[in-house]
């Protein structure tokens, strides 16, 4: 299966988990506006610092404001190895990649908030703080390449 058609389905088969109904596979689409009003100016400034940190290792990525999460789009099509949620005060980080004790140990002796992982999504959950992205930057990035060479 090609990773164009894996993209699709992944993001397909995440909309059916939230109970919504999705017409040819496509995420209901939003603005920067409406994630602001459901988290706050802050917290989507923390998915904008994510994407400035994915664009480093692979430029040209751009976020994607989706009903349920913040994706990313590159040349016209959706890439779905890590999803933001911002909430109130921190940003909720999914990222694609299997299950590893190894990288779960690394979460925890990086001291991230590890929030659970989804073994139907097959991702690591992450909940973030503003000061976690400048203190854990080079960590993180490590979990994004991971992510995101899983993805390819």
């Amino acid at each position: 299966m090609s990773n164009h058609r894996k993209n699709q389905l992944f993001l397909h088969m995440r909309s059916q988990k939230s109970s919504k109904i999705v017409h040819s596979g496509a995420q209901e689409v939003t603005d920067r506006n409406y994630w602001i009003n459901r988290g706050t100016e802050e917290t989507v400034k923390m998915a904008d610092q994510m994407l400035g940190i994915i664009n480093e290792f692979e430029p040209g990525y751009q976020l994607k404001y989706n009903k349920f999460y913040i994706g990313l789009v590159k040349d016209g099509q959706p890439t779905v190895f890590v999803a933001l949620r911002p909430r109130k005060n921190t940003l909720n980080v999914d990222l694609r990649i299997p299950f590893s004790e190894d990288v779960q140990k690394q979460v925890a002796d990086h001291d991230l908030d590890d929030i659970g992982y989804d073994k139907r999504w097959n991702t690591f959950r992450v909940r973030l703080s503003k000061s976690d992205i400048g203190t854990k930057r080079e960590f993180l990035k490590e979990l994004l390449i991971k992510a995101w060479e899983n993805a390819r």
